[in-house]
C-alpha cells in the first residue's frame, strides 16, 4: 500500500484534510502508472464537494487520468462538466481543453 493511501486510512473524518490528501493521491496514482485508480479516487473527492480551487485541480487530474487511458469521449464529457461549473475559474476549463489537444 502506498503512503498517501495509508494516510487516507489514518486521517480522521475531517473533510478538508481528506480532500487535500485525495487531491495529492490522484496525481501520485497517475505518475505511478495507475490511472484507473486515480480515476476512481477523483470522483470520491469531487462528491464532497471540494472548494472551487481544489475542484479545478481534481477535475484536471480526472481529465488526465481519462486521457492516458485513451477514453476520449469521457474526456470530452469531463471537460464539458468543468466548463459548465460556475465555481471554477476560466483557466481550469482552458487547461482541460488543452489536454484534448495533447491527445
Amino acid at each position: 500500500m502506498d503512503l498517501p493511501e495509508r494516510a487516507l486510512e489514518l486521517v480522521d473524518d475531517s473533510v478538508e484534510l481528506r480532500l487535500r490528501l485525495l487531491a495529492d493521491l490522484v496525481p501520485t496514482l497517475l505518475w505511478s502508472g495507475r490511472p484507473q485508480d486515480g480515476e476512481a479516487r477523483a470522483p470520491e473527492a469531487l462528491a464532497a464537494p471540494p472548494p472551487p480551487e481544489l475542484e479545478g485541480t481534481l477535475r484536471l487530474w480526472l481529465v488526465e487520468a481519462l486521457s492516458v487511458q485513451a477514453r476520449h469521449a469521457d474526456v470530452i464529457e469531463e471537460v464539458r462538466r468543468a466548463m459548465g461549473h460556475p465555481g471554477l475559474t476560466t483557466h481550469v476549463p482552458a487547461a482541460a481543453i488543452s489536454k484534448l489537444a495533447d491527445h
